[in-house]
């Protein structure tokens, strides 16, 4: 069952996919006499910016919150399991992460707390926001999903490159924020490469 958002919690996440309708995962509700969580992908609200495509979104504006320090864990995700499955949901930021200057990387698991006569067991994973680095042309630059179609980047292409994903190199598990599964691996390409006109 959906509980009530606290506060600084993510009450939807929202995926804007290429090509397709975008998609809404709804963690929580937001409390009575506040609007509603919203579910459209915008570039400005009550919104933090997971990649360019998919959007947290928060029943209140984020105005305590201070920028991240590099490296410093700005997410909690609360996962309350049940033998049947996932009973609930919490994500709690602590910061700020702005995704065009850095990246979210699972930093551990914590927290695990187990009861076994109701058959529940919570387990906490912590992410940290990373700085982006610049890459070098024909570096590694992030994981494109491969069902949606947008990128993960960890870092910065240069000037006349993209970061661009192809077909023929993947992995089969990788593990992002709000993402568990196979991937493309993204290169820094220079733009001219994919210009066919």
């Amino acid at each position: 069952m959906m509980g009530t958002c606290r506060e600084n919690e993510v009450c939807n996440i929202v995926h804007h996919r290429h090509w397709m309708p975008s998609t809404v995962d709804k963690v929580c509700r937001c409390p009575l006499n506040t609007p509603s969580c919203p579910v459209v992908h915008t570039r400005h609200g009550n919104v933090m910016n997971v990649n360019s495509r998919t959007q947290m979104k928060f029943c209140a504006p984020l105005r305590n919150l201070r920028p991240c320090r590099d490296g410093e864990i700005a997410l909690r995700r609360k996962t309350l399991y049940q033998s049947y499955g996932v009973k609930n949901v919490s994500i709690v930021v602590d910061c700020l992460c702005d995704h065009r200057q850095s990246y979210w990387t699972f930093h551990n698991r914590s927290g695990e707390d187990f009861n076994d006569a109701r058959h529940l067991f919570t387990v906490v994973q912590n992410y940290k926001c990373v700085a982006m680095k610049r890459c070098a042309a024909h570096e590694f630059c992030g994981y494109g999903r491969r069902d949606y179609g947008f990128i993960y980047h960890r870092c910065t292409c240069p000037m006349s490159h993209q970061c661009k994903f192809d077909l023929d190199e993947y992995e089969d598990d990788v593990s992002e924020l709000f993402y568990q599964g196979p991937a493309y691996l993204a290169r820094c390409v220079p733009i001219y490469d994919y210009d066919w006109w």
